[in-house]
């Protein structure tokens, strides 16, 4: 057997611990490989950048533990920047397993950036109801929300002063795994004027980048990509950039392995064979 026929016959067990070490590698020690970033990103960016008023953004975390990877590095990002300008940040979610995952990042928020919460940060919780609770925010947040997920008044929260419905918000970002999105764009939008963005999966984002073409949202992250692009844009390389490096070098590997393949295929016996086939048949015709 000669060095083509290897190629085309090498054991998958290898190609397994292959992708294991390059995937692994980034997570031990981040690669910052380069990530370029979009305008649906920088949009993003500098509408936040640009406030001044210090009204309230409303991060709406409408997600769970499956979709987590992606969209929690978005939330953990955008928190960052809205912290270190000074830009109270007010959680809800409109799904029901979100809350778990929204008390993890608040909790992060209050460690790595100082965040003191019912001042600077504060989670309501989540409501059913969706579009009812959307409206009910529109004509006031305690409406909708009494008391926040750790029990207090919402309106004793010092970061409520001032802010009694979602039109006083600076905006909505939307971090969403399903159709929620386009609540929020409809009834907090397009009915009440608050400036909407989103932060979508990398499934998801697809169907919402129509959204910010029409004017509907000012920006959108889209997929770990989304959330690697808003990371570096704040300076703060995190879990985004480094599954990045991960999901590049991966298909790196798979890149590499299907060429060795082709390569083997070809050049190797059975590529041979085929060849001498294909010439058997045209020299009987």
């Amino acid at each position: 057997m000669n060095i083509w026929d290897k190629l085309s016959s090498i054991d998958r067990r290898w190609i397994f611990l292959a992708m294991a070490i390059f995937v692994s590698w980034p997570v031990l020690k981040p690669l910052g490989l380069p990530v370029t970033t979009t305008k649906e990103v920088e949009s993003l960016y500098s509408f936040i950048e640009e406030i001044e008023d210090k009204k309230p953004i409303i991060l709406a975390l409408d997600y769970g533990p499956s979709t987590a990877p992606e969209l929690t590095p978005m939330a953990k990002a955008v928190m960052r920047h809205a912290v270190s300008k000074g830009i109270p940040v007010v959680g809800v979610s409109l799904a029901p397993d979100a809350p778990g995952v929204a008390n993890d990042i608040w909790k992060w928020a209050e460690e790595e950036l100082g965040a003191i919460p019912g001042e600077d940060i504060a989670y309501l919780g989540y409501k059913a109801g969706t579009t009812n609770v959307i409206l009910q925010m529109g004509q006031g947040i305690s409406k909708a929300f009494p008391k926040d997920y750790y029990g207090n008044n919402t309106d004793d929260l010092e970061i409520m002063e001032g802010f009694e419905s979602l039109k006083d918000a600076s905006l909505v970002l939307g971090l969403e795994a399903t159709a929620i999105m386009d609540l929020w764009i409809q009834y907090a939008g397009d009915q009440m004027g608050v400036p909407v963005a989103g932060g979508m999966t990398a499934v998801s984002a697809p169907e919402a980048y129509v959204f910010y073409q029409s004017g509907q949202i000012v920006g959108l992250m889209g997929g770990m990509k989304g959330g690697a692009e808003y990371e570096l844009l704040v300076g703060a390389p995190g879990n985004a950039v480094q599954g990045m490096d991960a999901q590049s070098l991966g298909h790196i590997v798979i890149i590499v392995f299907i060429i060795f393949g082709n390569l083997g295929f070809f050049l190797g016996k059975k590529g041979q064979d085929v060849s001498r086939l294909k010439s058997l048949r045209g020299d009987q015709k």
